[in-house]
């Protein structure tokens, strides 16, 4: 079985990640992971904006992941890039 790569490094960070920043690619992270991100105390999301096909995959969970983020007070950057 197989977890995300944002679980996997609240696992093994050693360390408290209160307050951090988490980056990640190709796109945001899941609503599920952004939940337990935020649990753990992260306050700042950067990411790229999802490509058209991941977009219609991943958008509703993105949407709902930038949603949580607000509402705990934390804050997101979505990066777009140059045509």
């Amino acid at each position: 079985r197989i977890i995300h790569a944002e679980m996997n490094a609240l696992i093994f960070a050693a360390r408290p990640v209160q307050g951090m920043t988490l980056y990640t690619t190709p796109i945001a992270s899941c609503d599920r992971c952004a939940v337990l991100l935020l649990q753990a105390g992260i306050q700042r999301f950067v990411f790229p904006k999802a490509p058209a096909a991941q977009e219609e995959r991943w958008g509703a969970s993105i949407a709902k992941t930038k949603k949580y983020i607000e509402e705990c007070g934390a804050s997101w950057t979505e990066i777009v890039e140059g045509p």
